[in-house]
């Protein structure tokens, strides 16, 4: 059996690909930025759970689709992390 993928670990990923491939280069944020400031829409938000199922085969419900879990790379990461891997 595998180690449980922790919350830092979830949020160093999503931090990443958020750099990576959805601001623009030299955007500055950390991960308690919230995602809205830095141009993350509703589109965004979509790309960001795919990822999450793709590389972590992580799939959160949408009861905790919510605002408060949604806010910042960090509150994501957490929510994320309450759930085992759920696509085999």
């Amino acid at each position: 059996m595998t180690e449980p993928i922790t919350a830092d670990q979830i949020e160093e990923a999503l931090f990443d690909f958020i750099k990576s491939k959805l601001v623009a280069p030299g955007v500055d944020f950390d991960s308690d930025t919230k995602l809205a400031d830095i141009g993350i829409d509703s589109i965004s938000l979509v790309e960001l759970l795919l990822f999450l199922e793709r590389s972590f085969s992580i799939r959160i419900p949408d009861s905790d689709l919510t605002r408060k879990n949604l806010l910042t790379i960090n509150t994501l990461a957490v929510c994320a992390s309450r759930y085992e891997s759920v696509i085999l």
